[in-house]
């Protein structure tokens, strides 16, 4: 590895280490907000407004990146990301979403920063090593090394969640014992019949609540957050929630301070704030965003892109809570989101690196296959055969495929748009986040069992449109321009989708 490939990858390490701190605090708040924020969907109404403010923002993050640049972008979004956490403490609906949707907003030029970013400094390397070929394996060996880290930043979230809350020893805490089938949600039948009025909730009564079928009704694909009432929750005490988010804020204003101070940009604060350039026209920008939107190839490859942001607001707002703090407390939340994450990031970073050997198709394919197992072994499961192992290891699967979604998905776009690589993100991140809104609105309304057989076929059908996209064998061109470095050369996968020879790559 040449000198200049190293600091590349110290360049890399810096973006991924923010962003590690960064995400370590917003999902953890991601996955535990519906169990932690119930009462009267304020946790869901917080994410819905969040990823609204992303799927809006999405249209001008191209003039905020370009105008600002990648670095002081992340600083200052960063910032809005600390008003967000310190905003959870408030349990006010009419405070916490307006600023979820302005965090959410911010989100979205975070993450067209980091991609552009990360394809920019792809373009830096290749460009030394072979001029004009952009290389697919390097971009997705770079993205598998980010999102490496982006998917371990789940995993230590939800132990330091988990372990934050173990120490709530409130009378209220949600438990489960798996011995000899005698399934519990509170301490003690005094501190569940002192909760709430069970006497207006037909399912549920004292006596039976700690039965098997109780949890079978309530839990698992019989889940519905209409029947699931405040009884089933956690009471969380004030001073370990203050603990809680004064944990993730110090996570995300470390992570403003490495940026602020380590991030390589190519402008320094004072020359952003005092440049002569004249205002960025946001029309234009916006235009190019949305007609590269409705460009064929980016068309046949949105219902995927769509699928996954309703399939990460699935298992963030749906699965941690029927298949973990349903049936084991919102304790064991951090436990089952660790075991997603682990999974996620070996995954990016294995098939990242196997990306230069190994066809991306291949790839998506395989997170198809592993989502749809997933969900029909949801879709099974009861309390007499589902033990914890069997819950845990859906987390697992779903762990796999995010990896490969989130790896596979952001280097295909940087592939086809790599000469526009703000305005393809802003593309990407705008379907990303309208699957996830989605998601995460419709959640409140619609029980377990029908989410499964929805998400199942929105598999489908995006695995579907983008086969098409690849036996459409297009030339990856866009206003009659090559989407290469150099128009005059074509790419390596430009020529292996146009059943040419591919060159060797780097």
């Amino acid at each position: 590895m040449d000198l200049m490939m190293k600091k590349g990858y110290v360049k890399l390490l810096v973006l991924s280490v923010g962003w590690f701190l960064f995400f370590l605090s917003f999902s953890s708040i991601r996955n535990i907000t519906s169990s932690i924020n119930h009462e009267n969907g304020l946790g869901l109404g917080s994410m819905a407004g969040t990823y609204g403010g992303f799927m809006l923002a999405c249209s001008v993050t191209t003039s905020i990146v370009r105008r600002f640049t990648t670095k002081w972008v992340l600083v200052v979004s960063l910032g809005i990301q600390i008003i967000f956490v310190v905003a959870n403490l408030s349990q006010n609906l009419y405070l916490l979403v307006p600023i979820s949707v302005l965090c959410g907003a911010s989100q979205a030029a975070m993450w067209t920063a980091v991609s552009t970013y990360v394809v920019d400094l792809v373009m830096q390397l290749q460009e030394r090593r072979s001029p004009g070929i952009l290389s697919r394996s390097l971009k997705a060996r770079m993205f598998g090394v980010f999102f490496f880290f982006g998917s371990l930043a789940p995993v230590f979230g939800a132990l330091l969640t988990s372990l934050i809350l173990s120490y709530d020893k409130g009378e209220t805490l949600l438990q489960f014992s798996l011995g000899n089938k005698n399934y519990t949600n509170f301490r003690s039948l005094e501190s569940f019949a002192n909760a709430s009025n069970v006497s207006s909730t037909v399912i549920v009564n004292i006596d039976g609540y700690r039965t098997m079928d109780t949890v079978d009704l309530l839990c698992g694909p019989r889940f519905c957050h209409a029947n699931f009432d405040e009884y089933a929750e956690r009471a969380v005490k004030t001073g370990t929630r203050t603990l809680l988010f004064g944990v993730y804020t110090a996570c995300m204003a470390t992570a403003m301070l490495g940026y602020a101070f380590f991030l390589d940009g190519s402008k320094t604060l004072k020359e952003v704030l005092c440049s002569s350039q004249g205002c960025v026209d946001f029309v234009e920008d916006t235009k190019s965003v949305f007609k590269l939107a409705a460009e064929c190839n980016f068309l046949l490859i949105s219902p995927l892109i769509l699928f996954h942001g309703i399939q990460t607001a699935f298992f963030s707002g749906e699965v941690t809570k029927a298949f973990a703090g349903c049936l084991y407390g919102i304790d064991m939340v951090g436990y089952f989101v660790a075991v997603y994450g682990t999974s996620a990031a070996l995954t990016a970073f294995s098939t990242g690196f196997a990306s230069k050997i190994v066809n991306r198709t291949f790839f998506l394919l395989t997170a198809a296959v592993v989502d749809l197992f997933a969900l029909l072994a949801m879709s099974i499961w009861t309390a007499d055969n589902g033990d914890m192992l069997y819950v845990f290891s859906l987390a697992f699967l779903w762990g796999i495929g995010e990896g490969i979604w989130t790896t596979h998905l952001n280097s295909l776009v940087g592939t086809l748009y790599s000469n526009q690589p703000e305005a393809a993100y802003s593309a990407y991140n705008f379907v990303l986040a309208c699957g996830m809104t989605v998601g995460y609105i419709y959640s409140n309304y619609v029980c377990m069992n029908i989410k499964i057989y929805v998400t199942g076929c929105l598999c489908v059908i995006g695995i579907c449109s983008y086969l098409v996209f690849i036996l459409k064998k297009p030339f990856y061109r866009m206003q009659e321009e090559t989407i290469i470095v150099t128009a005059t050369i074509e790419s390596p996968e430009t020529e292996q989708l146009n059943g040419n020879t591919p060159q060797n790559e780097e």
